[in-house]
């Protein structure tokens, strides 16, 4: 784990997977404004023209948790294991 400076912020990079889990999954509602990489504010209205910026890595509060909330079930551990598996078998059949 070690900490950087992102333009004016300081950042915390770690790739324990205990803290990344309790920071992105059981703590999210303390960590839901993140930065937004394309530029541009959460809080303006958002460039219906602009998909990068309407992703839920840009969006912020509420709009944040509405749009998590419509994707967690998308993301359960057996349909990630499901996904993997698939994902496993179609690279194992691609010519080496």
């Amino acid at each position: 784990m070690f900490s950087i400076y992102l333009f004016d912020r300081n950042e915390l990079v770690t790739s324990n997977v205990d803290i990344l889990r309790e920071v992105l999954v059981k703590k999210f509602a303390h960590f839901q404004n993140r930065l937004n990489v394309f530029g541009g504010s959460a809080t303006s209205k958002p460039d219906e023209q602009s998909v990068f910026r309407n992703t839920m890595l840009n969006r912020e509060g509420d709009d944040w948790k509405r749009i998590r909330n419509s994707v967690t079930p998308a993301f359960t551990t057996s349909k990630m294991k499901k996904a993997c598996l698939n994902a496993n078998l179609f690279f194992t059949q691609l010519p080496h």
